[in-house]
């Protein structure tokens, strides 16, 4: 930990300028990446923070890694901070951001870029773009880092009870769902995922049809709290098939889905059935995948990421 930390989070605290932390990582594995989370969370604990924590990857070492590995490392590193009740991001630079961190964690977690060109990337996805390493502040002596940040973390970080932080009660919701115990399947192409049970509060995510959640409690407005892969959250209930049983209903009627693991190492899912499609985006091995069809060694999936089509040879179905 920065010698620093401890200091400069208090001075910021006392001069009421907003707080962010990131993790600066020494990686090698996903194990090792979940021990530097638990660290991290463990260097925060009682801090309450305005600003994102970062998975920070970018170090030389890591560079060799593979980019399955280090996509693995940023999503095993920010789900362990989701399930601490933090708002999880990446920090890297373009080239790692273009060449070993696969899209699918920008997508995920908000993605803060480093590119110091005049001529700077204008097409990867950022929320906060540190444009250079030279800047100059009244009452800070050398250089520093500068960012541009479009996005309002602090509303969003606060009003869902992140980083420390207590989130708000709404008034005209009854905050305190029923408890439930089901297993439920998304029913609509991307379900908006959000902090609090009601359409205008922030959206944390997106989940394509055919995933399933648990479902643990039902508030008196529809509306769902549900717990996707550790992260206790929000969703519309007309979105979601479920019943009391726990058995889900599968979505759509006259396909019955199985689950399938992805064998290779990062494998492209297509537009349609044959190599001549346009790819949609990748999987990694190991990740689950909804299967719907098959056609000409091809299967019809749903995942996180979306639906699509994928190479037979690359699943053993379960």
């Amino acid at each position: 930990m920065d010698a620093q930390f401890e200091r400069n989070y208090a001075e910021c605290k006392r001069l009421g300028i907003p707080v962010g932390a990131y993790w600066y990582s020494y990686a090698k594995s996903e194990a090792e990446a979940i021990k530097e989370a638990e660290l991290f969370i463990s260097v925060l604990s009682g801090k309450q923070l305005e600003f994102p924590v970062y998975f920070d990857i970018e170090d030389r070492s890591q560079a060799g890694l593979g980019k399955e590995l280090i996509t693995a490392m940023c999503f095993s590193f920010n789900r362990r901070m989701e399930q601490a009740k933090y708002f999880a991001g990446v920090y890297s630079n373009t080239d790692w951001f273009t060449n070993r961190i696969d899209s699918s964690v920008s997508r995920e977690f908000t993605p803060w870029l480093a590119d110091y060109r005049s001529n700077y990337n204008k097409t990867l996805s950022r929320d906060i773009h540190q444009y250079t390493s030279s800047g100059q502040i009244n009452g800070i002596a050398g250089r520093v880092d500068l960012n541009t940040c479009t996005r309002d973390f602090s509303s969003i970080i606060k009003s869902g009870g992140f980083n420390g932080s207590t989130a708000p009660a709404n008034g005209s919701i009854n905050d305190t769902p029923t408890p439930a115990q089901s297993c439920g399947v998304v029913n609509c192409d991307l379900l908006n995922v959000r902090i609090a049970p009601y359409e205008d509060s922030v959206r944390l995510r997106q989940v394509a049809r055919g995933n399933q959640v648990l479902v643990t409690g039902v508030y008196a407005n529809g509306w769902l709290q549900v717990d996707i892969e550790g992260v206790v959250c929000c969703v519309a209930g007309q979105y979601i098939n479920y019943d009391a049983t726990g058995i889900p209903s599968l979505d759509p009627p006259g396909y019955v889905a199985t689950e399938g693991i992805v064998t290779g190492n990062l494998v492209n899912v297509r537009s349609g059935p044959g190599t001549s499609n346009k790819v949609l985006f990748q999987v990694a091995q190991g990740n689950s995948l909804n299967v719907y069809q098959e056609q000409s060694g091809w299967y019809k999936i749903n995942c996180l990421h979306g639906d699509g089509w994928i190479d037979q040879r690359f699943v053993d179905l379960i």
